[in-house]
């Protein structure tokens, strides 16, 4: 039982680490939480009622953002869905005519070099950006990059396909290493290890250590 408890407790941390990219990418403006409206300026096609179900899910159904212990527990679904938007092929006709921007999104010429609102760059073409998403409706967490990384200097959306922020310069950052079981925390009161994203101990609410 003890084993089974550990190799679970693992297994969340896991998806905490892997979710951890994608709540900070969808999170505008680095609050600590994200809404309906976050959402839908990566996914324009997210259905407000899925948020509704979301909270419901955590035992909040009247709250209108959502943190990340509670994307940990409910957020699943979405951040495949981000995944698979990241990995989709451009459609053939909007890309002989327009170019999304990756700063604010606004479709542009296919003539213009950078973007009219805010001057991004076009972005360069790649024809392998993600080698034909198998059209399967999984997507693993494991093998996929969040089409947008969050620059740690400044906080600037970047396109995944960017070393380098657009806004400062600052390089992209490195995937962590893997290190699960290092990553957890042991309360004090229990001796229970709880995921490094809480703050409290899951068994007996005891505050994390300072």
């Amino acid at each position: 039982a003890a084993l089974e408890a550990m190799e679970q407790r693992i297994e969340e941390e896991k998806k905490a680490f892997h979710l951890r990219p994608i709540f900070e990418a969808l999170d505008r403006g680095q609050k600590g939480f994200i809404t309906t409206d976050d959402i839908m300026f990566l996914l324009p096609s997210f259905n407000p009622k899925d948020f509704q179900d979301m909270v419901k899910a955590v035992g909040q159904p009247e709250a209108k953002q959502l943190d990340f212990k509670g994307f940990c527990k409910t957020g699943m679904t979405l951040a495949k869905q981000f995944l698979k938007k990241g990995a989709e092929k451009p459609k053939a006709e909007v890309k002989a005519t327009q170019w999304s921007c990756p700063g604010c999104t606004l479709l542009n010429p296919m003539s213009d070099s950078k973007c009219s609102v805010c001057e991004t760059p076009k972005p360069a073409e790649t024809k392998s950006d993600a080698k034909a998403a198998e059209e399967e409706d999984e997507v693993s967490l494991f093998d996929l990059e969040p089409p947008v990384w969050v620059c740690p200097k400044c906080t600037t959306r970047n396109d995944k396909q960017y070393s380098k922020c657009q806004m400062c310069s600052c390089d992209k950052p490195k995937p962590k290493q893997k290190k699960i079981v290092d990553t957890l925390w042991e309360c004090p009161a229990c001796t229970k290890q709880n995921t490094r994203y809480a703050d409290r101990c899951a068994v007996c609410d005891s505050a994390r250590p300072k």
